[in-house]
């Protein structure tokens, strides 16, 4: 390993490294180091997101642990099947109860997903954009600028805030900007402010150096600036000095979010209840 070395250059090395690994494997095993890949990433970025509502949680500790045993599966590619399938199946178990505890935080910080109309326009103000999927972040962004004349818009993963009831009090959060988490770098260069990347939402941005690119981050690949301590004082400085919306563009709206009762209303044209006893279905979304 280079000190000098990217976040970037790190993970493809990385890459290289495991093909090599993995090039005589049978495709079987391949498939089944390839789940346990899928899995560790999915623990990792669940057990980020349950740390930001810095909770000391057991689940936090368990999902480490399985990712250490998983990690140190791929080490060993002749290690019996039923053996991988059984750490596959744990693993999956903790990874699931981790998401579900983490709704259950969601909705007692932020209150019950409902069903919102969101707006994909701009208007001519100075703004801010926050892309991801961390609440706590966007909510920080929000309480420091409420009473600032900043316009916040949510990027990526982060259109489903406008579905809990919490953020709908901030006036400042106009709306989500962008088209999908694939047009990433067309986004973030068309957007005339501060750029916020929450916890895990780096992807393809090493082509766009600014000094409008900031993170809540432990680490900040090349070009990005990590706001210590999460102060967000830098980048509400950024956005005032950014150029801003000049003209704002109208665009259309989106329904996001989950009415459960309709959503009960569609899976019962579907199930025939009859199959179940009232206390054996069990919803889940």
């Amino acid at each position: 390993l280079d000190k000098t070395q990217s976040l970037t250059q790190l993970i493809h090395q990385g890459e290289q490294e495991y093909a090599l690994r993995t090039k005589h494997l049978s495709p079987e095993r391949k498939n089944l180091f390839e789940i346990i890949g899928f899995i560790v990433k999915s623990l990792c970025i669940n057990i980020v997101e349950l740390k930001s509502y810095k909770t000391d949680d057991e689940l936090e500790k368990e999902g480490f642990n399985k990712i250490l045993i998983l990690l140190n599966f791929l080490n060993y590619t002749d290690t019996d099947t039923n053996d991988i399938l059984d750490i596959i199946n744990k693993s999956s178990e903790t990874d699931y109860k981790i998401y579900k505890h983490l709704q259950a935080l969601k909705e007692e910080n932020y209150g019950i997903s409902e069903e919102s109309e969101v707006s994909y326009s701009t208007r001519p103000n100075k703004a801010i954009l926050v892309s991801g999927s961390n609440l706590n972040d966007l909510n920080s962004v929000l309480s420091a600028v409420k009473d600032k004349n900043i316009d916040v818009y949510t990027n990526g993963n982060l259109l489903i805030a406008h579905s809990f009831p919490y953020f709908k009090k901030f006036k400042n959060l106009r709306g989500h900007f962008g088209s999908g988490v694939f047009s990433t770098i067309l986004d973030f260069a068309t957007f005339p402010g501060a750029i916020l990347l929450t916890k895990n939402e780096f992807q393809n941005i090493e082509y766009l150096y600014r000094g409008r690119l900031f993170t809540t981050d432990d680490i900040a690949p090349k070009g990005i600036v990590k706001l210590e301590n999460d102060d967000l004082t830098l980048r509400v400085e950024s956005a005032l000095q950014a150029k801003g919306f000049a003209k704002g563009q109208k665009r259309g709206t989106e329904i996001i979010g989950l009415n459960e009762e309709k959503f009960k209303a569609q899976i019962r044209k579907f199930v025939d209840f009859k199959h179940f006893q009232p206390n054996e279905f069990i919803l889940t979304y």
